[in-house]
């Protein structure tokens, strides 16, 4: 079992990092570079990894996704490896419901087709088999 800590976080991230482009953001046209209009589809990624729970907030007037996750202790940490595009730490892990004001838990089922087209170029760009090898190693 991969125990998740901050460090694995920021490893996470940068394996993730090289799927960010225009064409699997939020955003194509205003594409800033980064997260930026990634956070649904990596949210998805580590829910896929993970489980846990999609959650979603308003950040700065746009929806927001990250995870909620539970550690060994069954103690529960909100996990944003987008929060950079907010101008906060690309990785932050924190006790849950104190990373955002209000919050949302998501079910998969939210996700829409456009969301999932952009996950599957991201996924594509990501290769995410060796990626899974590269976190079990972590």
């Amino acid at each position: 079992m991969t125990i998740l800590t901050k460090e694995k976080n920021f490893k996470i991230h940068n394996l993730i990092e090289p799927g960010f482009s225009a064409d699997s953001s939020f955003d194509k046209k205003n594409y800033k570079g980064g997260s930026f209009g990634h956070c649904t589809i990596v949210s998805m990624f580590l829910y896929s990894y993970f489980g846990g729970q999609l959650v979603s907030t308003k950040s700065e007037g746009i929806s927001h996704w990250y995870n909620r996750l539970a550690l060994l202790d069954n103690s529960l940490v909100d996990v944003d490896l987008t929060g950079d595009q907010f101008g906060h730490e690309a990785v932050r892990i924190v006790p849950a419901e104190q990373l955002y004001k209000k919050s949302k838990i998501r079910k998969p089922i939210e996700i829409n087709a456009e969301t999932i087209d952009r996950y599957v170029a991201f996924i594509e760009k990501i290769q995410p088999v060796d990626i899974l090898y590269k976190i079990a190693d972590i």
